[in-house]
């Protein structure tokens, strides 16, 4: 009898892993999506997930479950973890303040940036500067030596502008990101692409940084809003904005990370304690270390973020309540592709738990 009830579990599992196989290709087709991949994971492992498409449009680059997508601002919870690590470590707190890392900065930074914590660094709640892949300044020059150094450099250049004037307690801006990457490259000795392979080695994936073409032309492409594939180019902000915006990583890696995070919640992993994760998600009002989050209908605590850096849109959502993380990757950022991600999300959790 068990083995009847497991089988007739399995079979319809499987009917609706094909629906929503259908349902995701069709919302791909729809959007005019290249490529598309989503995944659903829980403490485990992996509960269901599927790969759509072509890596380039118009070209015969077939979708594979090895296709790196770049992930955009949800390198922040990849940042903020990697803080939480060193937090763990006993090297600084959440409320260590940035110019206790960095005195040497001080004399010549603003007044207004004295007081910036870690904390505040990661949850948006300081007064840098807005500051993305778009505006003119700094010029490329200005910051010369290793990729590490000119990070420093740029960090440095950030506490010296006028700040965000704005009204509102989060701001946000990807320059706490850059300053906090300044700050865990000093507290730990290692550079942040160092530290990104100390995780790689700890959970066996292998996140990178940078344009998954750059290196490999037969690796995804992503697509700007005219649907126009992105040929691979130096980009000198990139390295500037690491910490904030550059990983990327196939689908099954990160939800290895996912699954990770998830069993952090129920004290069972290596990578994060529960109070340190918990903290991590959901420790600052509506956007946490790396995480917006709220409560939805069902009284659950739902955690999410959006990278959009361009060319690729990477969507994920985590409820530890219903031990659940979905996430959707493509490789095209367009307005309305929104609407396909969140549909597909929707549907996800209608049947997997929300």
């Amino acid at each position: 009898m068990k083995l009847l009830i497991a089988l007739l579990l399995l079979v319809s599992t499987g009917t609706y892993a094909q629906r929503h196989s259908n349902f995701a290709d069709s919302i791909r087709q729809h959007y005019n999506i290249p490529e598309l991949a989503y995944a659903v994971v829980c403490d485990t492992g992996v509960m269901e997930t599927q790969i759509f498409g072509t890596k380039k449009i118009n070209s015969h680059l077939p979708a594979a479950p090895s296709d790196r997508f770049r992930i955009g601002s949800n390198t922040k919870a990849i940042t903020s973890l990697l803080i939480a690590q060193q937090i763990q470590a006993g090297r600084l707190t959440w409320n260590t303040p940035f110019f206790a890392i960095f005195p040497e900065l001080k004399a010549k930074s603003k007044p207004c940036y004295y007081d910036m914590t870690v904390a505040d660094l990661l949850s948006f709640r300081n007064p840098l500067m807005p500051y993305s892949y778009g505006n003119e300044e700094p010029r490329k020059n200005q910051f010369p030596g290793t990729p590490s150094q000119q990070r420093m450099q740029f960090a440095a250049w950030l506490l010296q502008q006028p700040p965000n004037t704005s009204t509102g307690e989060l701001k946000y801006s990807n320059a706490g990101y850059v300053l906090a990457g300044a700050l865990l490259e000093k507290i730990s000795g290692h550079t942040y692409e160092e530290l990104l392979q100390n995780l790689n080695t700890s959970l066996s994936i292998h996140l990178q940084t940078g344009s998954p073409n750059e290196k490999d032309s037969t690796q995804t492409w992503g697509h700007n809003d005219h649907l126009q594939p992105e040929a691979s180019a130096e980009n000198y902000k990139l390295n500037w904005l690491m910490a904030a915006g550059n990983v990327n990583t196939n689908l099954s890696d990160y939800t290895i990370l996912l699954s990770q995070q998830l069993k952090a919640f129920k004290g069972a992993s290596p990578l994060l304690d529960s109070a340190t994760v918990n903290f991590l998600h959901f420790g600052r009002h509506t956007f946490a270390m790396g995480w917006f989050w709220e409560v939805n209908k069902q009284g659950h605590q739902v955690s999410s973020n959006t990278g959009n850096p361009g060319t690729f849109i990477t969507r994920v959502v985590m409820i530890p309540a219903v031990n659940r993380a979905y996430v959707v990757f493509t490789n095209y950022q367009e307005d309305k592709v929104y609407e396909g991600v969140n549909a597909l999300i929707t549907r996800l959790q209608s049947y997997y738990g929300e």
